[in-house]
């Protein structure tokens, strides 16, 4: 019969959550520096990633200190496990609270991303919010019954935590489908005009997709290690292992996205252009300023510029995990026909 311990479990999983902590710290910093050195500093990701790096450190520190209580200040091995199965002590709660903080702001940031990538729809993510509240008041309330003054029951527990775990799944599973398949139509629409087919979205898809493999991987295993843990033959407490890891994953994910993009992973060799396939089988390059370029910066011989509000119905913003409000720019494609002037010898006009 398998066998593994809480105390082995804790240990463990403390150990993980260091090397995890090391690698966020390292992403963490180079992310913060090389978002002050391009002077882009989107508010929200940064304050975001800020807050989930100091609990992720408040994490890490409860975590030694009570290694630190259950190994050392304790005399035998039933004491020790004794300490560590004491859920309701406060060290533990302490711990629980900045998991579900964690695990609120990353998928808070999901959803934003959604609701950016959507054009800021209210509509789109309203039901992601909803989860996001259920998500929230479940894993607080179920914290709540260890600070009454009666020790809660497994009976009374495990409903809420695995509410809690199917609602953060779920938004996970349900917003990354959302971003993806959004990013996938534009990436379809775009290929309509560009002439070599590959556009940012690619990029921007393929993280998408991974970085949402990912965390639901990583959510999955915790799941069925929090099944297992409340079964009748609790031997083996894995689920803390786990435990231990995942708020060091919440943050290392959301913070690897925007290094991705600062250290420029994904493919755009040029935000602010694309290339045009004519009816005749020429390709010309297509511009896109903000209208500060557009009054600094003639327009090439040979090419032919739009405004994004010459052509609407999709937009794929530039900036689309960057979020930088303050950049106008975006990359519209309409189903209207495109005019194009080639050096002033005639206008050929194309259906997208």
């Amino acid at each position: 019969m398998a066998y593994f311990p809480i105390d082995y479990a804790y240990l463990v999983g403390s150990w993980c959550a260091a090397v995890l902590w090391g690698i966020f710290g390292v992403a963490f910093f180079l992310c913060i520096w090389l978002s002050h050195r391009h002077d882009r500093v989107n508010r929200v990701q940064t304050l975001a990633i800020i807050l989930l790096y100091l609990l992720g450190t408040l994490n890490v520190a409860l975590d030694f200190t009570r290694l630190i209580q259950g190994f050392v200040f304790t005399s035998s091995a039933q004491e020790r496990i004794e300490y560590f199965s004491n859920v309701a002590a406060g060290i533990n709660v302490a711990k629980d609270f900045t998991y579900i903080t964690m695990l609120w702001i990353s998928d808070s940031i999901l959803v934003w991303r959604c609701w950016i990538v959507w054009r800021r729809s209210w509509l789109v993510i309203f039901f992601p919010l909803i989860m996001l509240l259920g998500e929230a008041v479940v894993g607080y309330v179920a914290i709540g019954k260890y600070l009454s003054p009666n020790m809660p029951t497994d009976a009374s527990i495990k409903p809420l935590g695995t509410a809690m775990f199917s609602i953060s799944l779920g938004t996970n599973v349900l917003v990354t489908g959302m971003i993806a398949g959004r990013l996938w139509w534009v990436s379809r629409q775009t290929a309509k005009i560009v002439a070599s087919g590959r556009h940012a979205t690619s990029g921007a898809l393929r993280l998408v997709i991974e970085s949402g493999l990912a965390i639901t991987t990583a959510k999955i295993i915790e799941f069925i290690c929090y099944q297992i843990v409340f079964a009748s033959d609790a031997s083996v407490q894995a689920l803390y292992t786990v435990f231990e890891a995942m708020p060091q994953i919440f943050g290392i994910i959301p913070t690897l996205i925007l290094l991705s993009i600062q250290l420029k992973v994904i493919p755009s060799e040029s935000p602010h252009s694309v290339s045009y396939s004519s009816r005749s089988g020429r390709s010309l390059p297509i511009y896109f300023k903000t209208s500060a370029e557009r009054h600094s910066h003639p327009r090439p011989m040979g090419t032919f510029e739009h405004k994004p509000s010459d052509l609407p119905i999709i937009c794929v913003e530039t900036a689309v995990f960057k979020d930088n409000s303050r950049d106008s720019t975006d990359v519209e494609l309409g189903e209207r026909g495109v005019g194009m002037s080639e050096g002033g010898s005639g206008t050929e006009s194309s259906a997208v």
